[in-house]
């Protein structure tokens, strides 16, 4: 199951990756134009896409990356370069977007995530 996921992961990638440019250009054009509405459109289909790579790396379908990795950070037992991950991406946030923390701020309430995520596990393997 895990060379299926990286062999789908490696094929679709500069697919996904073009997405996220694209929801990155229109969600910066709005911020620059005052449109709210290009803003969040281009945010949606980033987020999307971030979604689907989750589900590639047999993630939750509706958890982002950067959800995954801080929930694995806050555990206090994550799986080793994990950590590692958290830093780069918080430093691409602060950089490009000025979102400080974003790993930890990604994190879904236990509230919202957490029975979802033991149905989710139900029908995982």
């Amino acid at each position: 199951m895990i060379v299926l996921a990286i062999l789908l992961t490696l094929l679709v990638f500069p697919y996904l990756f073009s997405l996220v440019l694209i929801g990155g250009l229109f969600a910066a054009l709005g911020a620059a134009l005052g449109s709210y509405s290009l803003y969040t459109y281009g945010f949606r289909i980033a987020l999307s896409v971030d979604q689907t790579f989750n589900v590639f790396l047999l993630g939750f379908p509706d958890e982002s990356i950067s959800g995954r990795v801080g929930r694995a950070v806050e555990s206090g037992k994550p799986k080793p370069g994990v950590a590692t991950l958290a830093k780069v991406i918080d430093w691409i946030f602060l950089v490009f977007f000025n979102d400080e923390d974003h790993v930890r701020n990604s994190i879904e309430a236990e509230d919202d995530f957490g029975s979802r995520y033991e149905e989710f596990k139900l029908y995982r393997d």
